[in-house]
């Protein structure tokens, strides 16, 4: 991680380090070694810097990191590397505690890609976010497929430990980047350059570490980065969820309510303290993050037409939600399982009009189009490529995972991925897969457990 990080803005140095992690896989491949690979494929994979920290104009050029070098093409050799890995265990057992789960993913992703090929064919549909997303969610798709055969009650522990040492391994890495005097930009605010599962380290809460203090100080000292220098709305959004469930986890019935009573009133004592940067920005990304979260509150009914007083990256999202279901309320046939990949929307309640999208809403194209293929967030990206069936899945199972975390704590890793980033970032699905999967075969093991007693 911390190699990743430091070449990740020298093109030679972030290249060849790749293609020397690269080559390590491939070797271990050849083997027929698919244990060691995959170990290796998911540590380089996850490992990779976030893209936010490399030159936006060479973004897609020279990218170097082992999740996104290619040697030519639009598909990186790291999906070449989860093809093979998917091939070498076709036939190892397929167990039934994801079956559901990887089967309706599998069903969404055959009717949009369905759909996205009409759309290409008869609509306005563009190629290039056809194959953007189709590449995406096949990969998302590899990653449950080899997980679900490759981890077994016998490998468990090991898989769970590999969990763990990344999220440390994220945290502790960060903590130099700050003792190195390292920075970054993220929206024109200084933070730590950290790689893409910093926003997981709060699971580290519900980690059993026993006695073993050093972890739990490398545990809080990562999680108090994570609140304070280097993570946008989402990391904010997961850790105020991770909290929110440890506290709970950690008191009695009796006392919850006098907590909930509590913050309510501190909410709305900070409203004030937090509107301040509603306008302005905050040295901090996550007050600056906080501030356009509570933005949201200023809406009413007497500004519904404007969004008026809430903040430009939240009032993007709002409209894209609105546009979007204006088109399905136009064509309601559409609704039920969305337009499919590569599919676009236009500016239907003219909200668009009100504000400045060439601050980091949309690239040019799209601008000078009129038509908008790369929605921000989980919600409008699944509304407008899977409609409500999509909808319905993400928020079903984002659901099960928050009450059913007493089972497996590695549910909550779902999180990031499927509510909050699903349909953009590839480091974050590898890594909340793993968690996915581990839940469901922790679940499994402990219902199994209980049912022999």
């Amino acid at each position: 991680m911390l190699f990743n990080i430091i070449t990740s803005g020298e093109w030679i140095l972030g290249a060849g380090l790749s293609y020397c992690q690269i080559i390590g896989v491939a070797y271990f491949l050849l083997k027929r070694n698919y244990h060691t690979a995959l170990v290796l494929h998911f540590i380089f994979f996850v490992s990779s810097v976030n893209f936010s920290f490399v030159d936006s104009n060479t973004l897609d050029e020279l990218s170097t990191n082992y999740s996104k070098l290619k040697f030519f093409g639009y598909f990186p050799i790291s999906f070449i590397i989860s093809v093979w890995l998917a091939i070498a265990y076709i036939k190892a057992p397929n167990f039934v505690y994801i079956r559901s789960f990887l089967s309706q993913t599998i069903f969404l992703i055959l009717v949009a890609t369905f759909l996205g090929v009409l759309g290409i064919l008869f609509s306005s549909h563009s190629v290039h976010y056809f194959i953007f997303y189709l590449y995406y969610s096949v990969s998302v798709f590899l990653f449950l497929f080899i997980f679900s055969r490759a981890i077994n009650k016998y490998n468990l522990r090991f898989w769970r430990y590999m969990v763990v040492l990344n999220l440390i391994a994220s945290g502790f890495t960060s903590l130099l980047m700050y003792l190195f005097g390292l920075s970054t930009s993220y929206g024109g605010i200084s933070i730590i350059p950290y790689n893409s599962i910093f926003i997981f380290t709060p699971l580290l809460l519900f980690v059993p570490f026993q006695k073993n203090i050093l972890l739990w100080i490398i545990a809080i000292i990562a999680i108090g980065f994570v609140s304070i220098f280097s993570i946008g709305g989402k990391g904010v959004a997961f850790m105020v969820l991770i909290l929110i469930l440890f506290f709970v986890k950690q008191l009695k019935r009796t006392s919850i309510i006098y907590i909930c009573i509590f913050s309510f009133l501190i909410l709305i004592i900070q409203n004030n303290f937090f509107t301040q940067f509603t306008e302005g920005r905050s040295d901090l990304l996550s007050l600056h993050k906080f501030g356009q979260f509570f933005s949201i509150f200023n809406f009413s009914a007497s500004n519904a037409d404007t969004l008026e007083g809430i903040s430009d990256s939240p009032k993007v999202r709002i409209a894209e939600i609105v546009n979007i279901a204006n088109m399905y309320i136009s064509s309601p046939v559409f609704s039920v399982f969305g337009l499919g990949f590569g599919a676009g929307f236009q500016d239907y309640s003219g909200l668009f009009k009100l504000m400045d999208l060439s601050k980091g809403a949309f690239d040019d194209g799209q601008i000078n189009s009129g038509i908008f293929y790369r929605p921000h967030d989980t919600i409008p990206v699944v509304l407008l490529l899977h409609g409500l069936a999509g909808l319905i899945f993400i928020l079903y199972w984002s659901i099960y995972f928050i009450l059913n975390h007493k089972k497996s704590a590695l549910f909550l890793g779902g999180i990031p991925w499927l509510f909050l980033t699903y349909g953009f970032d590839l480091n974050i699905a590898f890594f909340g897969t793993l968690c996915v999967v581990l839940g469901f075969l922790e679940s499994f093991i402990l219902e199994q457990d209980n049912n022999a007693t």
